[in-house]
């Protein structure tokens, strides 16, 4: 989700204070999994191989993260937050628990007005907002999983819990909250009206079934479909018969007023067995191959007779 270029979330920044907090549920740990940037390598949360990591830094190595022994589960759903005073330090939470402080050396709270040259060369002011992957117009370290839910609030939202312990406090003076109720197209909203646009994911159930109505395809026969919009999932079944020994499929696009393939056209096909697929889960994966199409292409048994 990429919102156009706004200012105003740079307030953390101006305040030192800063409060992220998401609903994830990770389907794959290892590695960098941003959930949120703000602008050119601004202040961020992500995963770094299960544990949650603040981005403060340019350099991912000097960001602080979250306890060793504390990481965040695959495959169900978590609440994450990290809460940041510029001058004191921060710390992360993992449902509610704290899971690791960091000091005030690490706590910078930057504008994401870093200069880099992703935006740069690409002649971008790169001051909007970046959920599921990296900020910076960098196309790199995207989430693998499920987001519900994330807000930033211009506050250190910690509260002194029972014998010393911190806790996380509810939010005021929220800058932008996505809860994704929208359920279909390729826009979402936050609470503020500001708009967001999906590139690259698809809106799915709690349990990560794709929200689209299933259509069969049978042997032999083409499906033509009118309205289709970039950023449209579509959900195709086919049941095979026993002893079936290959299997195509083919899509691509029709410019219907030039009566010829629609060359722009861009695909990727993730197919399974007896479940549905998705772009994090699936048991292959077919991008374009060029002029508006993609194509599929099976066989089987892989040995034997």
């Amino acid at each position: 989700v990429i919102t156009s270029d706004d200012t105003s979330l740079q307030a953390p920044a101006a305040s030192g204070e800063l409060t992220i907090e998401a609903r994830i549920q990770p389907v794959e740990t290892d590695g960098i999994h941003t959930i949120v940037m703000y602008g050119d390598h601004g202040y961020g949360l992500y995963l770094d191989d299960g544990r949650l990591g603040y981005a403060s830094e340019y350099s991912l190595s000097k960001n602080p993260l979250s306890d060793v022994n504390m990481t965040v589960p695959e495959g169900v759903w978590s609440t994450v937050a990290v809460a940041v005073n510029a001058t004191t330090g921060g710390t992360f939470f993992l449902n509610g628990e704290a899971i690791g402080s960091f000091g005030a050396d690490q706590a910078e709270i930057p504008a994401g007005d870093f200069g880099s040259n992703d935006c740069y060369e690409a002649g971008l002011s790169c001051e909007n907002l970046v959920i599921g992957r990296h900020g910076a117009g960098a196309d790199r370290y995207h989430f693998s999983g499920m987001i519900d839910d994330v807000s930033i609030a211009a506050i250190d939202a910690r509260i002194a819990g029972p014998n010393g312990s911190i806790g996380l406090g509810p939010f005021t003076e929220t800058l932008s909250e996505w809860t994704f109720g929208e359920g279909e197209g390729d826009q979402t909203y936050d609470h503020m009206n500001r708009t967001g646009a999906i590139e690259g994911a698809a809106w799915v159930m709690p349990d990560g079934s794709i929200v689209a109505q299933a259509m069969e395809l049978e042997n032999g026969d083409e499906l033509n479909l009118d309205g289709i919009s970039a950023g449209d999932t579509l959900l195709f079944f086919a049941e095979l018969p026993e002893y079936t020994r290959s299997l195509s499929v083919q899509a691509f696009a029709w410019a219907e007023n030039e009566g010829k393939e629609d060359g722009e056209a861009e695909f990727v096909l993730y197919h399974d067995v007896d479940r549905v697929p998705s772009a994090w889960s699936h048991m292959d994966e077919v991008e374009d191959w060029g002029w508006g199409g993609v194509f599929a292409s099976y066989t089987w048994p892989e040995a034997g007779v």
